[in-house]
């Protein structure tokens, strides 16, 4: 097998009857997955399987936006940051956050969020709500996260979360 990175590609990963783990081992064993790798394969798997169930979909992207936040808080190390996110491109940087790349999904993500709090309508569960404000306070929570969100445009969209007094938002 050659040395690097491979893509697996398994169609109809939902529909297979195997659990995660089976499937994990599986694929370690024909694919010959090195141990480095292996959290990061299961974690992926697992999402490949939820992909079809847009709650299950959403339920995983809570978690990750919540194990992002306490990464982030909790380290101490800008060195184990960076090698985080040269592994794990799907997590958010600062420098995607002002790209505006993506068709400005995020900004979409966090105009839908705060009209869904402000007003009550819409289709956002209140723990994507949690999530996704909770990245934004780990960003405002730094001069660089400020300054992107600041050049990025959030700051007004993000504005009317001040006047809200609904106690359950709280």
């Amino acid at each position: 097998m050659c040395p690097g990175l491979w893509v697996i590609n398994l169609p109809k990963i939902d529909q297979c009857k195997e659990s995660d783990f089976e499937l994990f081992d599986e694929l370690v064993k024909e694919v010959n997955v090195p141990h480095n790798l292996r959290f990061s394969l299961l974690t992926r798997l697992k999402f490949a399987r939820a992909f079809s169930s847009l709650a299950t979909r959403r339920q995983y992207i809570c978690i990750q936006l919540y194990a992002f936040m306490i990464l982030v808080q909790a380290s101490t190390d800008a060195d184990d940051l960076v090698v985080f996110f040269n592994n794990e491109l799907e997590f958010v940087i600062l420098t995607s956050v002002t790209s505006g790349g993506h068709c400005g999904v995020l900004s979409s993500l966090m105009h839908m969020t705060v009209d869904y709090i402000v007003s009550g309508s819409g289709d956002v569960s209140i723990d994507f709500a949690g999530a996704l404000l909770s990245l934004v306070s780990v960003l405002v929570s730094s001069t660089p996260g400020s300054l992107a969100l600041k050049k990025a445009g959030y700051i007004p969209t993000i504005l009317p979360l001040l006047k809200d007094t609904e106690p359950k938002h709280l």
